[in-house]
């Protein structure tokens, strides 16, 4: 269960158009619909980690262009040669580069109330988040559930009332699947990988 991880603010930095060339159509094409400017750099960012990490990890950056997209949007490597997810927070791309099946989710902590998220919480997360949870408790079961969305690959088709993220390592669908919260030296910043356990 190896992973690297990328994090950049887009308003720090520079985008390698180049960037451009390795992503598949359908995604750039995604991409240039963004409404702001901001968004496309940001989204761009984000496959410009993808990158980066990939030739870290020797491969050469051209496999982008192979990515596929399944029938929920979730993108994948066809050859399984690897695996990756990316989550974006304005200002920030996060991306997450594997060996076996992964989800990531980054969350920038802002104003989230337990009235909002209460509708995709399980019982035990109710109970862990009592009364009055701070924004890091609220953002760590939201941050959570996304990662575990992410690594099933059906985003919001599965009910997040169902995952809980406050027992770890969860149990899906008879899949074991380890919740991880990372470090990102930033107070206001959440980020969570998810993947199945070794069997």
């Amino acid at each position: 269960m190896e992973f690297e991880n990328r994090l950049a603010n887009c308003l720090e930095t520079e985008i390698t158009y180049s960037i451009l060339s390795l992503l598949p159509e359908s995604k750039r094409s995604q991409i240039e619909k963004y409404k702001t400017a901001s968004n496309r750099k940001l989204h761009y960012l984000g496959w410009q980690l993808l990158s980066d990490l990939l030739v870290s990890a020797g491969y050469a950056p051209e496999v982008m262009k192979e990515i596929v997209f399944g029938e929920n949007g979730n993108p994948s490597d066809p050859l399984s040669r690897f695996y990756f997810s990316i989550s974006y927070s304005y200002p920030f791309a996060f991306c997450v580069l594997a060996d076996e099946p992964v989800g990531a989710d980054i969350e920038l902590l802002s104003n989230l109330t337990l009235d909002e998220l209460r509708l995709f919480c399980h019982p035990d997360e109710l109970n862990y988040l009592g009364d009055n949870p701070t924004q890091k408790e609220l953002f760590k079961i939201w941050s959570g559930k996304e990662a575990v969305l992410k690594l099933l690959g059906t985003g919001f088709q599965s009910n997040p009332a169902e995952i809980n993220t406050c027992g770890n390592p969860l149990i899906i669908d008879e899949k074991e699947i380890t919740l991880k919260e990372l470090s990102l030296d930033l107070d206001r910043l959440i980020a969570f990988t998810a993947q199945f356990s070794p069997q």
